[in-house]
Order: C-alpha cells, then sequence, then structure tokens
C-alpha cells in the first residue's frame, strides 16, 4: 500500500506537467488559427494539425502564411502574433492569481496554475529568445510582416524577464508558502523548476542547431 502512495504521488504531478504542456500548446495554436479564421484565412478555427507521435501532443496552427502575407500588415501581424498574445494573457493572469488570491485556492488548483505559468512563460520566452537567435517561429513572421526586429527583441527580452522574475521569485514563493516546505525543500524544489526550464530553452537551440 505504501509503494502504491509513493508511485501515485510521483506519477500525478508528471501527468499534470505533461496535461497543462499539451494545453498550453493547444491554446497557442488556436490563438493563431482562431484569429486567422477571423479574418477570413481559414474555413475553420478549429482546424488544427496534431503530431500522433508518442509521448508528445504535437500540434500546428494549419495556418497558410502565403495568404496571411497578402493582408493588410496588422492582420498578418496579429494573427503571427496571436499565440504568444494568449501566452502573455494566461501568464500574466495566473500571477494575479497567485499573487492576491493564493489563499483562497486549495493546493492542487494552485499547483496547476504554476504548471501552467511555467509552460505560458516557457513558450514565450522561447519564442523572444531563444528563437530569436536564429529569427525563426512566430518571431520571424512578425518581422516578415514588418516589425523591424530590434523593437521585437526589446519587447520580448522585457516582458520575458518580467514573466521569468514572476515564474522564479514572487510566485514560486507564494506556491511554497501554501505547501508549508521547509528551507530544504524549497531550494530542491527551487532547483528543478529552474533545470526543467533551462532543459526546455537547450532542447530548442539543438533542434534548431
Amino acid at each position: 500500500m505504501e509503494r502504491f502512495k509513493k508511485i501515485i504521488i510521483y506519477v500525478i504531478p508528471c501527468i499534470l506537467v505533461y496535461i497543462t504542456s499539451c494545453l498550453t500548446t493547444l491554446s497557442h495554436e488556436l490563438g493563431h488559427s482562431i484569429t486567422a479564421y477571423f479574418f477570413d484565412i481559414k474555413n475553420n478555427p478549429f482546424d488544427l494539425n496534431y503530431s500522433t507521435k508518442i509521448f508528445m501532443f504535437g500540434i500546428s496552427e494549419n495556418v497558410d502564411y502565403n495568404k496571411v502575407s497578402k493582408l493588410i500588415q496588422y492582420k498578418a501581424i496579429l494573427i503571427s502574433a496571436a499565440g504568444l498574445i494568449v501566452n502573455f494573457i494566461f501568464a500574466v493572469s495566473i500571477i494575479i492569481l497567485l499573487i492576491f488570491f493564493y489563499r483562497n485556492l486549495n493546493k492542487f488548483i494552485c499547483y496547476v496554475l504554476y504548471l501552467f505559468l511555467f509552460w505560458n512563460t516557457n513558450e514565450f520566452f522561447n519564442y523572444f529568445i531563444i528563437r530569436n537567435i536564429f529569427l525563426r517561429g512566430d518571431v520571424a513572421n512578425i518581422v516578415t510582416y514588418g516589425i523591424p526586429h530590434i523593437y521585437v527583441l526589446i519587447f520580448g527580452v522585457w516582458f520575458s524577464l518580467i514573466l521569468v522574475y514572476f515564474l522564479f521569485l514572487k510566485v514560486k514563493k507564494n506556491l511554497f508558502k501554501i505547501f508549508n516546505l521547509t528551507q530544504n525543500q524549497c531550494v530542491k524544489f527551487t532547483k528543478i523548476i529552474v533545470l526543467s526550464f533551462v532543459v526546455c530553452q537547450i532542447l530548442t537551440l539543438y533542434n534548431y542547431s
């Protein structure tokens, strides 16, 4: 029985990490797709491409960017930036909840919200910082459709660092308070969070190298 409990304790958080990661990716791609639908580029806003790889939940927005390039500039930019806007809105909303209202939420909800904050911050940071090195993905489209790269870089770095600050400091402290973690536990879990974040960025670098 004790062994079963230990398995549950470790397995459930891993499942939640995977689910929140998938949902974050889904919301990002829906941001692009719904905006494209709104500007008459797609007939169905929920028409996405899904990966069938084991243990992966690959999704793409299934937007024809050749058609997007023919739109008025602001529409093309909005379609390209929609996924990142969704990530930012979700991240800021969760930050507000976990700073001002965390005492009114139970532990499970706080944990799930923090996972969503982690993945949305990771996605935002990844696009604006890591992919900016190679000018790939959404940022490349935004630059292609008329926003100077230096402006995109300054905006992205500034707001990415703000989200990272809250993820690793203020919000994280409140989460640890909720779970009444000891000092040693706080240090241990902080290392896990930081390492996980860094690994996500390195994997992107590896894919583009």
